[in-house]
């Protein structure tokens, strides 16, 4: 097993991990794709968008390593990754178990109206 550094808190792909998960759009496709694999198709009418932006946020989790892609004659469907799926159920769990408890966190909250006092 990998020894755990903590010089990882100031990598950039750290950052751009989280970068990817904390966009609204692109955290609603793995949820939606955490018990299902689906085409853009159907993807586009349940997230309620332009193909083009759909198929933009997509990429970006296909490039990241979120997501797998297999194509079917002209079908494209999409599927969570084997190593994403356990984030996803345990960010998932962590949210419905404490999101009350993170909106009334005046330091989150605070920082989110610009005031960076941590």
């Amino acid at each position: 097993m990998k020894k755990i550094t903590y010089d990882i808190i100031n990598n950039k792909t750290t950052k751009l991990f989280f970068d990817a998960f904390s966009n609204p759009k692109r955290f609603k496709i793995l949820l939606i794709l955490k018990d299902k694999s689906m085409n853009v198709l159907s993807l586009q009418q349940i997230m309620d968008c332009e193909q083009s932006d759909l198929s933009h946020n997509l990429q970006c989790l296909l490039n990241c390593g979120f997501v797998d892609k297999e194509t079917r004659g002209k079908e494209r469907i999409y599927s969570i990754n084997k190593e994403t799926k356990p984030i996803i159920n345990s960010i998932y769990k962590h949210i419905d178990k404490y999101g009350n408890y993170m909106a009334s966190c005046n330091i989150i909250n605070n920082n989110k109206l610009g005031n960076k006092n941590e």
